[in-house]
Formats: structure tokens, sequence, C-alpha cells
């Protein structure tokens, strides 16, 4: 789970935070800045669809982290600020995925983690110590096309997904 917190008050002028509703359902799990994301071609068919959030300074909202989410720009004269952070179980194993033009075709690199990673690397490369432990897993969610994600956006807005 993500939380969000607004650290100052958060309107329609300032940057609101914007989801896409019950996104997370569509499987989009292998999330990473170093793996394509399947709706990058269709971003502002998402954006269109998408549902800003507004909140109070202290406000906290929480959310799966597979949902479709963004920033709306800052249009005012003051910063816009939050604080971002994770809610994992208590034993839950970090992953970190990765791909790039050595990884097999259909195939995602998956890395297992600990908080140092974030500290100590450049999470836009290839993770190289060998305290993680990487496997091979299907790359899940490959290129969509437009008429399929225009049904899931319709499957979203109904009581079926």
């Amino acid at each position: 789970m993500f939380v969000w917190v607004a650290l100052c008050d958060i309107n329609e002028k300032n940057g609101a935070l914007q989801v896409l509703p019950k996104s997370h359902l569509w499987g989009n799990f292998q999330r990473s800045l170093n793996v394509k994301w399947p709706f990058e071609k269709f971003t502002q068919l998402l954006k269109d669809e998408m549902k800003p959030i507004y909140l109070n300074k202290g406000d906290i909202i929480l959310f799966d982290s597979a949902l479709i989410h963004s920033s709306l720009p800052n249009l005012s004269d003051k910063p816009r600020i939050a604080f971002n952070t994770a809610i994992l179980p208590k034993n839950h194993q970090q992953v970190h995925y990765y791909k790039d033009k050595d990884t097999p075709k259909g195939k995602v690199e998956q890395y297992y983690i600990t908080q140092e990673f974030y500290r100590n690397h450049n999470i836009m490369e290839k993770p190289k110590s060998p305290f993680y432990m990487k496997e091979m897993q299907d790359w899940i969610f490959p290129m969509i096309s437009k008429k399929d994600l225009k049904h899931l956006i319709k499957l979203s807005k109904t009581d079926n997904v």
C-alpha cells in the first residue's frame, strides 16, 4: 500500500493527486521505472478518466501501488508539499523489477531487495550487489491495445470488476 500525506491543503490549483478508480485490479504489478509501462502510449486517454483527490493538510490516503495515479500540475505560486511512503506486511520480501536490452524477450528480472537498496543504489541501474537474488519472471502485462484498454476502463465503471 502507498501512503500519501498532504502537508498542505491540496486543491484544483496546486497539483492534486489523481487516480483511475479500480485500475489496481488490472494486473499491472511489475511496476518499476525500469520496466516499460504498458499504458504509456495511452497517457492522455487515462488522464481523461482520472479523478482528482482534494485533501486538507494532514489528510492521508492509502492506495494499492498498482492503482494508476499521478499528480496534476501545480499552477499556484506556492509549493505543494506531500509525503509518500509504503506500508508492507512485517515479513514481506521487497522486490525490484528491471528490464533492459539484455533481458530475454517476454521476461522481466525480479530482484529481492532490502531498504538498503533504496539508500545506496541507483534504482535506474541494474542491481549489482551479490546480496540481491535475481529471478526471471514472465512479463505478465506486456503492451495492451487501445481497444482492450477502453474495455478495462468501461469495466472499471461498473460493479463487475
